[in-house]
């Protein structure tokens, strides 16, 4: 959902440089750790990150030159981690994540002494490719490079910027469902699978760092947009109940809902899905978490059997809107898709109905508003969203506000940047542009 042309020119001239070290053997653990074992897939040099950054500045990217940490620009050290972690049933999964971490070689020798970096975890948001999950979409982007072409995702550019200007070790979960545990179901906005996946990533990243010896500290930025806004929240809410160590330094949910049952009744008292995947994956991935959330009981009989051929991980998210068109009988761009085309009427009227319904009950269950956080958190949410309206998380920031909650802000970006309504997609590279900013004023004070 954040393939956007800004972040495209990020990588143009960047093809040589990259070294990919798929051979390599991996490095290794037992069971007993979050870490299973950690492959280096690329290695970049300080000055062919500055060339990039330049590359994004004259590319009219930013109006000015990117601003970079007080320390200079950084190379870094790309590792495709494999860790295990834990999913809303129980079961202990092997997932994977990226951890890029900063290359002081290029310090002064007396600034390399002292220096160590924080983490910035970046949550992903909504993606149906198995090939988008960072991981795969980091790797084919240093195959792309190698060969001399144009990589194609978000994941890259995010890593220029939070490891390359800014000094972060940068960190990318999968999510159970994609990369190495492709074969389980995506957990879909479930609290625990994406707040386990985050957090044992994290505990994974540190460890390897302490083997590879490499300077980080247990400090933690959390970011994401959309589903991935949704994630940061439950980690954040997991690593201050939990207090496992990390200090959380800011949390920035970006896009996101953290309301579910209200998100639920929202979308059946709308009336219409203006982009039903959405629901549907969410449905489908509460169905096969839940044994009382009876799919066969919830959606039309049509869809029943081919949830699983939807969401197999090989259909993008347009493919996905209109075969759903085509099985409800109606013509994407002619007709409108309505939750009576996808639900059964006896489940719209239970939800509306019955709080304890059980898919409303389980959806209550997975509120990520229920708590109070004591970190810094900045919602960044644009007005213009047509997907996941603003005034959801409006809510969440206001019941926080409301609940005492000392360091929460609201931004919305078409008023930070003077822009017209932003709609869902438009608005996330707005937001990461909010969040950059945030990230050098939080962390070094400003930069240069």
């Amino acid at each position: 959902m954040l393939k956007r042309l800004f972040i495209l020119l990020f990588f143009v001239g960047l093809g040589g440089w990259l070294t990919a070290c798929n051979n390599d053997s991996p490095v290794s653990q037992t069971q007993t750790t979050a870490l299973v074992e950690a492959q280096l897939v690329a290695t970049l040099k300080s000055d062919q990150v500055d060339t990039a950054l330049q590359t994004i500045s004259s590319a009219g990217v930013t109006s000015t030159a990117v601003p970079v940490s007080p320390y200079g620009v950084f190379g870094f050290k790309a590792f495709r981690v494999v860790y295990w972690t834990t999913d809303d049933n129980g079961n202990r999964v092997k997932a994977s994540g990226l951890v890029v971490f900063p290359d002081t070689a290029s310090l002064d020798p007396n600034a390399r002494e002292y220096f160590q970096s924080a983490i910035v975890s970046d949550q992903h948001g909504t993606i149906f490719l198995d090939s988008e999950a960072p991981t795969n979409a980091f790797m084919d982007d240093v195959r792309k490079l190698l060969s001399g072409d144009t990589p194609t995702s978000t994941t890259f550019g995010l890593v220029i910027y939070y490891t390359g200007a800014y000094g972060f070790t940068a960190v990318m979960p999968d999510y159970i469902g994609y990369g190495e545990s492709v074969d389980h179901y995506h957990t879909y906005m479930l609290e625990d699978s994406l707040a386990n996946a985050t957090v044992d990533l994290l505990k994974a990243a540190v460890e390897l760092a302490q083997q590879m010896k490499v300077p980080v500290k247990k400090e933690v930025y959390l970011a994401g947009y959309s589903e991935g806004g949704y994630a940061t929240m439950a980690a954040a809410k997991r690593l201050q109940q939990d207090n496992i160590g990390f200090t959380v330094k800011g949390v920035f949910p970006m896009g996101g809902v953290y309301d579910l049952e209200t998100m639920g009744l929202g979308i059946i008292s709308a009336g219409n899905m203006d982009f039903p995947p959405f629901p549907a994956y969410l449905t489908y991935a509460y169905g096969e978490t839940y044994s009382d959330v009876v799919l066969s009981e919830l959606v039309k009989p049509e869809f029943v059997d081919q949830l699983p051929v939807l969401f197999d991980k090989q259909k993008d998210a347009y493919t996905i809107y209109g075969l759903m068109f085509q099985i409800a009988g109606k013509t994407p761009g002619v007709d409108t898709f309505s939750v009576t085309d996808f639900y059964t009427l006896t489940a719209l009227d239970s939800f509306v109905n019955n709080p304890d319904y059980p898919f409303r009950a389980r959806l209550r269950e997975n509120n990520v508003d229920d708590w109070v956080p004591l970190m810094p958190m900045v919602f960044v949410h644009c007005n213009g969203d047509d997907i996941l309206p603003q005034t959801l998380a409006y809510s969440t920031y206001q019941k926080f506000v409301d609940s005492g909650a000392p360091a929460v802000q609201f931004v919305d970006p078409e008023v930070v940047f003077g822009t017209a309504s932003l709609g869902h997609s438009d608005c996330a590279v707005y937001a990461y542009k909010v969040l950059l900013g945030s990230l050098c004023q939080m962390e070094y004070g400003s930069c240069n």
